[in-house]
């Protein structure tokens, strides 16, 4: 079931507030710094060599769906990379995970 934008719009809210207690800083970053891509965090950045604050994850400005989606993204995939996996198939799984509705806020973080 598709969400409204403000529904978008609280999700992303609470799943950025739960990020940042648990030490994660979340940023809304725009194109300039992010070199093309929606969303980066510093996990993923390593992997390319870009230089990123650590801790961090990033999106750009855009719909609330998509500011949603991409932070689940990003968080989803940086956790994996923090576990050991790399990029490419941690970044498939963060593409499914962006359509679930039941992810646990607890394993995206931690």
């Amino acid at each position: 079931m598709k969400l409204t934008e403000r529904e978008y719009q609280i999700q992303y809210w609470q799943l950025k507030r739960f990020s940042e207690a648990h030490g994660l800083k979340v940023k809304t970053l725009g194109n300039d710094k992010l070199h093309d891509y929606a969303g980066m965090n510093d996990e993923a950045a390593d992997d390319f060599g870009m230089p990123f604050p650590r801790r961090t994850v990033a999106t750009q400005p855009e719909s609330w769906e998509r500011k949603y989606k991409d932070l689940k993204h990003e968080l989803v995939e940086r956790r994996l990379m923090e576990k050991g996996w790399k990029y490419f198939p941690a970044h498939k799984r963060a593409l499914e995970a962006e359509e679930e509705d039941n992810t646990s806020l607890n394993r995206l973080v931690s």
